[in-house]
């Protein structure tokens, strides 16, 4: 298992196909503050909530001069179909079936012992802000058994925090 990403480490590369065709690199951000954020499952009602409040505070992501990648495993059907249904979304998705990158970053599968199949093993989330040269300046993984995300405003707080270091 790989150890879980923490403030100060390098971001792993990021290189992954992009949900509406293209590609997602991390370089490509490079001198900009980017919000990487990996989702779990497409019906997962936390993630839909978490993206759906990162679409909320686009504005205030834009304005801090930042992006917002989004990072998923799932087929891209049920991605429409699930986390992303219903929202206009602003930032794009690049899609990780083989679980690599999930996997680089530090961010685990566990049997959270709940829902259709209990026993199976449920990919774990996570959030990082990443600064301008490419480290993590702020990381959030998912604990085994929770489901829970952090809050947007913990996002935006190490946006504003890079700010006033420049």
């Amino acid at each position: 298992m790989t150890e879980p990403l923490t403030p100060g480490d390098a971001a792993p590369p990021l290189d992954l196909p992009a949900l509406d065709n293209g590609r997602i690199r991390l370089d490509d951000r490079r001198g900009r503050p980017v919000i990487v954020s990996f989702l779990q499952e497409a019906s997962s009602p936390t993630c839909r909530e978490h993206v759906a409040r990162l679409h909320e505070h686009r504005d205030a992501v834009l304005q801090a001069g930042s992006y917002v990648v989004l990072v998923a495993f799932d087929d891209p059907e049920a991605l429409r179909e699930g986390v992303l249904d219903g929202v206009d979304l602003a930032f794009p998705v690049g899609i990780d079936r083989a679980r690599d990158a999930y996997r680089a970053w530090g961010l685990e599968r566990a049997r959270l012992g709940r829902g259709a199949n209990p026993l199976a093993p449920r990919q774990l989330g996570g959030d990082f802000v990443v600064d301008r040269a490419g480290t993590i300046v702020y990381a959030h993984s998912q604990e085994k058994g929770t489901s829970e995300r952090p809050p947007i405003e913990a996002l935006l707080d190490a946006l504003t925090e890079l700010d006033r270091a420049d």
